[in-house]
């Protein structure tokens, strides 16, 4: 007899409900991992003609750092192989990314609320995909960053050019994702990604499919912030700059990062497993899928 559905999620809803258990929470209102971007420019900044701080080359470097690793970090993942799911499939999916940084995060520790260096960037996602006809593939995908209150939504597609074909058993694909993050006044974040796949599937020992793939998905990385108070807490007189810089605002910037990773599909009917090993020149992570075909 074929499952439920309300079956079929139970352990998927079960595993998500567990993880934001054990996330740990440290405070009420913010997080270790919450921006504070005035602690990148503080009292010590110069004003210019409107009021507002004149940022060092450093202060902005600094703060690209900053938002290339939240973006590296939140940016949509591909963790599937090269073939999409097919045209009447639905899959839920939930998936950890444990990301460590290989550039130093003690140059943008000021700028969060735990005031520490930062070496591990964690994410947490949930995507739910739809096969559709001529071997594409939609995908709505919703993450969180663990130690924060940031999260993304986004989504992406998918196009199998060549995928299931005995005599050239290669799939290959294209397929891009934007994600915009949320949770945060203060940092402005969206992330672009593009690229494609490629890999082959098969059975073994007719007991369950591998299917190992590889991507090449760089991301478009778009930061800026809002006008921000450089003193908070303190009152600051309206055209008074004697006592410092009242406010500031970071311009707009955009980088692009290249990314590649690798994995392995093991598909036991309804149930999918995959990790995957994903590099970027500021930041690696290793990544668990756990979908199920609905």
């Amino acid at each position: 007899m074929k499952r439920s559905l309300t079956s079929r999620l139970a352990p998927l809803l079960t595993a998500l409900i567990a993880v934001f258990v054990w996330c740990p929470v440290e405070q009420a209102s913010a997080l270790r991992l919450d921006p504070e971007l005035h602690g990148i420019c503080g009292a010590e900044c110069s004003t210019d003609s409107s009021g507002l701080a004149t940022l060092s080359p450093l202060q902005l470097q600094i703060f690209s750092e900053m938002s290339r690793a939240y973006g590296i970090a939140l940016a949509p993942l591909m963790i599937s192989p090269a073939n999409t799911i097919g045209i009447n499939a639905v899959e839920a999916d939930f998936s950890f990314a444990f990301g460590n940084l290989t550039d130093s995060g003690a140059v943008w520790a000021g700028a969060t609320e735990g005031k520490r260096e930062v070496s591990q960037l964690s994410t947490v996602r949930f995507s739910l995909r739809k096969g559709l006809p001529y071997s594409f593939e939609i995908e709505g995908q919703l993450g969180y960053l663990i130690n924060s209150e940031l999260w993304t939504l986004g989504g992406g597609v998918k196009w199998a050019l060549h995928e299931a074909i005995a005599m050239i058993p290669v799939d290959i694909n294209i397929h891009g994702g934007i994600s915009r993050l949320v949770g945060s006044t203060q940092l402005d974040l969206t992330m672009v990604t593009f690229g494609g796949s490629l890999g082959t599937q098969f059975g073994v020992l007719g007991l369950f499919n591998l299917a190992p793939f590889v991507n090449y998905q760089p991301v478009m990385i778009f930061a800026g912030s809002s006008t921000l108070d450089a003193t908070p807490g303190q009152f600051d007189p309206p055209g008074d700059t004697a006592g410092g810089v009242s406010a500031f605002v970071f311009p707009r910037t955009e980088e692009l990062v290249q990314r590649v990773s690798g994995g392995v599909r093991f598909l036991f009917g309804a149930l999918r497993i995959t990790p995957e090993y994903l590099w970027t020149p500021h930041q690696q992570s290793v990544n668990v899928s756990l979908g199920l075909n609905l």
